[in-house]
């Protein structure tokens, strides 16, 4: 009976571990990854067998990756992390997973992650590459300094859409690099002024560039980007092989962007752009809208 007990304990307390560690990777924020896909749409390959299997082990690689990083940011962080709301629930803020468990797993995470990519080609493994060192330099450095916090986030995404088109041999185009480039900036700066916004006077102890922000400029910035992010994607679909068509696909976008901003300035979730998505039904309708739309028109009209 006691060795019985001792099992059902080990396999129980194996059980908590991993579910922590699966924590630790942020499933949730996998869907940013999906940015991989967006030149195999685009480039007209979605019905392509081998390049859709490439797409997706590289979004997976790219998932695996970005969570073992995650551990590491979480590691740096840990100390703010317990003055926030909501962060100090994370396994490493709260004390759940010890530190040294939680860093040797995002190694191994890390490493055959990087490892698997470069079986997809020597592009997409230096994409990921400079992907991994962009984030690293991110939480060690660059998250502590103004405007370009929110540059290193962009140029994450961008990376993103690279791998997606590399790994399947077709061209960057110029569009989908400004585009990403404004929309992410958006998302980086509605992140920021939603951290401000809750946290108030302890933002600059949660992060020290905050310092320099203010709501006041933050929105001065956001109203930059918005129009550039709607401008950018209408001039695409007017310049798009599929004859103008992509451009009735711009009210879907204007109205996904516009409620977004409604739901940073009134629901407080733009902290979190993947729960936005995932816990509002009007946004996630018209994101789902809009692929389906762009899909009907690149393939079938």
């Amino acid at each position: 009976m006691e060795g019985t007990a001792t099992r059902v304990a080990t396999v129980a307390r194996f059980s908590g571990n991993a579910k922590l560690l699966l924590t630790c990777l942020r499933p949730k924020q996998w869907i940013k990854n999906g940015l991989l896909l967006a030149p195999l749409v685009f480039a007209g390959k979605l019905l392509e067998l081998d390049s859709v299997l490439k797409v997706s082990l590289g979004a997976v690689f790219f998932s695996l990756l970005a969570g073992g990083l995650y551990i590491i940011n979480d590691a740096l962080d840990i100390e703010r992390d317990k003055q926030h709301s909501t962060k100090c629930n994370r396994p490493l803020a709260s004390g759940k997973l010890s530190l040294p468990a939680a860093l040797s797993f995002a190694a191994v995470v890390i490493s055959l992650s990087l490892g698997a990519a470069f079986t997809l080609g020597l592009p997409f493994g230096v994409i990921a590459a400079l992907y991994a060192a962009n984030v690293l330099s991110y939480s060690l450095w660059i998250k502590h300094i103004v405007i370009l916090d929110v540059f290193s986030i962009s140029f994450g995404f961008v990376l993103r859409a690279a791998a997606g088109a590399y790994v399947i041999n077709v061209g960057v185009s110029p569009w989908l690099v400004i585009c990403t480039i404004c929309l992410s900036l958006f998302l980086g700066l509605t992140k920021r002024r939603a951290e401000i916004a809750s946290l108030k006077d302890d933002a600059t102890s949660h992060r020290r560039a905050l310092e320099h922000y203010s709501l006041p400029l933050l929105d001065k910035m956001i109203a930059v980007v918005t129009p550039s992010t709607l401008m950018c994607y209408s001039l695409y679909t007017f310049t798009a092989s599929s004859d103008y068509r992509l451009m009735y696909t711009i009210p879907l976008v204007i109205f996904g962007m516009l409620r977004y901003l409604y739901l940073a300035e009134n629901k407080d979730v733009a902290g979190a752009p993947e729960t936005a998505l995932l816990g509002d039904v009007p946004l996630l309708t018209a994101v789902l809208w809009w692929g389906l739309c762009v899909v009907t028109i690149v393939y079938f009209v």
